[in-house]
């Protein structure tokens, strides 16, 4: 149809070009020269709106071409967003989802540090109870602690837990002859030169020699959580509970038949 048109513009303007030409003076040339160039521009016209209709054609193939090419895309464009619509909808359902766990995280988050202050300003009470600032540290406050039963009862049983309830009572015969002691009314024998370590409470611990009165010991803290006391079974001409500890020497041995009366020396 555009062809048909197109050929008909042509020859429209090749009637309007032999019009203008046949008006000009042409005095010079004769008809037959006049039909000759007429004939010449009419095929030269027929070559072009013939060249004119083949490119039409050609670019009515592209164009049809083009056409089939763009709507395969725009089949290819709506099945991706076709598509696309589906992930977006998964991905909103995901976003909520989400959404919720946070907001219940949140929640647990909110009563954890509601939990958290709490404690803290319980402890913070229990610290003011019990402590007092001293400089930059703190003390126990145990004049105010000591006013609940509950805590002196536990502060008790902390102290008899800690405290030691034995202690060793270390005796020493440095006689010639063998020695009876009675340590809290039990009797020894000790052989001359014999050491001898006694399990007893800690507190005070009675000793008593044969015909002497009753002594009483008190085991003292001797370090590392242990009570002890020692003393010696000396002659009688030993000077009696020194204050010092007396230098080590060699005991005097005596013979059987002049026994000393003994007496006490502190280790």
């Amino acid at each position: 149809m555009t062809a048909r048109l197109l050929a008909a513009a042509v020859c429209l303007a090749l009637v309007a070009v032999a019009s203008s030409r046949a008006q000009q003076p042409t005095a010079a040339k004769t008809q037959e020269e006049r039909i000759k160039e007429l004939e010449t521009d009419l095929a030269a016209l027929k070559k072009r709106v013939f060249d004119t209709e083949g490119n039409l054609t050609a670019q009515g193939a592209k164009i049809d071409g083009l056409k089939t090419d763009l709507g395969a895309r725009l089949n290819d464009l709506a099945e991706k967003m076709e598509a696309q619509k589906g992930n977006i909808e998964k991905l909103t359902t995901l976003v909520n989802g989400q959404q919720s766990l946070i907001d219940s995280l949140m929640t647990n988050t909110n009563t954890l540090t509601t939990r958290v202050n709490t404690q803290v300003g319980l402890h913070e009470r229990i610290l003011t109870d019990l402590a007092r600032q001293d400089g930059d540290r703190y003390v126990p406050q145990l004049s105010a602690a000591m006013a609940k039963d509950s805590f002196r009862q536990e502060m008790g049983a902390a102290v008899h837990a800690t405290l030691k309830t034995n202690g060793q009572f270390r005796i020493v015969n440095k006689t010639a002859s063998h020695q009876s002691i009675a340590v809290n009314l039990v009797e020894y024998v000790l052989q001359p030169g014999e050491e001898r370590v006694l399990d007893v409470p800690v507190g005070t611990v009675t000793t008593q020699l044969p015909g002497e009165p009753l002594v009483n010991w008190t085991l003292t803290h001797a370090g590392g959580g242990v009570y002890a006391e020692s003393i010696d079974i000396v002659p009688k001409t030993t000077v009696q509970r020194v204050v010092e500890s007396p230098v080590y020497y060699r005991p005097t041995v005596y013979s059987d038949t002049t026994l000393p009366i003994v007496t006490y020396r502190p280790y």
